[in-house]
């Protein structure tokens, strides 16, 4: 049986991946879980993330570029 614990962890880590289609929203989830403090749970997740979302970077949009 899993914890409590065990189980919200895969949680994040299913919406994590539900996101991967969206750039802002997997980014703002980054930031969320690094405001949280509890993004060192999700390293491999965080890096697909950013690699997926380099682009971000150059956007013309201030809030994608900031998330990037």
């Amino acid at each position: 049986m899993k914890s409590i614990y065990q189980e919200g962890l895969t949680n994040v880590q299913t919406i994590l991946h539900r996101h991967r289609k969206s750039g802002r929203e997997m980014m703002a989830a980054v930031d969320n879980l690094k405001r949280l403090c509890i993004d060192h749970y999700f390293q491999e997740e965080i890096e697909g993330a950013m690699a997926a979302c380099a682009h971000l970077v150059h956007s013309n949009d201030l809030l994608d570029a900031t998330l990037g």
